[in-house]
């Protein structure tokens, strides 16, 4: 690509056709960090010089959620795969009743373009089993971030995005301690992103934020 950014991006050839013309479909992964603008398509397969083969404009919109020096409440710094990093998280209450919704809001950033589609998921779990669900898991909420807006494709590396949950409690929850877990997992695939502490440490596929306590019911 040659225009206001500048990027090589290098591909295997496939394997030759037996008979004819081989085809091969290259995909070229327009990130968010690629800059607005003008870009030209070069193809260079090391002899000689590029040909030019098109070009296109690049035009950046407006990515819902995204927030500049945000105050963050409980900041966490951990690590989910390679390119994403959880800042924190901001929890409007932390005891609540069956049937009301925990306002939960987590702060993400990506550390460099992320090159899949991942859904949130924010739960409610507890120690007592809950038929409904057939696991001990008393509320959640599972999508891409902002509320479908935002698919994680679209954050530029150091961009803040803040990402609000509600997640509803059961109204049937009994009452007693909780805990608030957060993961990550493939829009496709299903696979949960792995957790690696500020130290590098692996903590597992999911982050357990902090206690909720579900009160009795009036």
């Amino acid at each position: 690509l040659v225009g206001p950014t500048q990027r090589v991006l290098t591909y295997d050839p496939p394997p030759a056709a037996t008979n004819g013309i081989t085809h091969q479909v290259i995909d070229l992964s327009l990130t968010p960090d690629l800059a607005g603008g003008r870009d030209q398509v070069y193809l260079q397969t090391g002899e000689g010089q590029g040909v030019k083969l098109g070009e296109f404009s690049l035009i950046h919109s407006a990515v819902e959620g995204a927030v500049t020096n945000p105050t963050i409440s409980h900041r966490l710094n951990l690590r989910l795969g390679e390119a994403i990093e959880l800042l924190g998280y901001d929890l409007a209450t932390s005891a609540g009743r069956p049937g009301e919704s925990i306002q939960l809001t987590l702060y993400w950033q990506a550390i460099s373009p992320v090159h899949a589609r991942y859904k949130v998921l924010a739960a409610l779990m507890g120690e007592q089993f809950n038929p409904k669900t057939g696991n001990p898991l008393w509320g959640q909420q599972d999508n891409e971030p902002v509320n479908w807006t935002t698919p994680t494709t679209y954050w530029a590396p150091g961009t803040v995005i803040a990402d609000p949950h509600l997640i509803p409690i059961d109204p049937d929850t009994p009452a007693g301690a909780y805990t608030i877990v957060v993961a990550m997992y493939g829009l496709i695939d299903g696979a949960r992103l792995p957790v690696y502490g500020p130290a590098g440490s692996n903590l597992g596929d999911s982050v357990s934020l902090q206690q909720f306590n579900v009160q009795p019911r009036p």
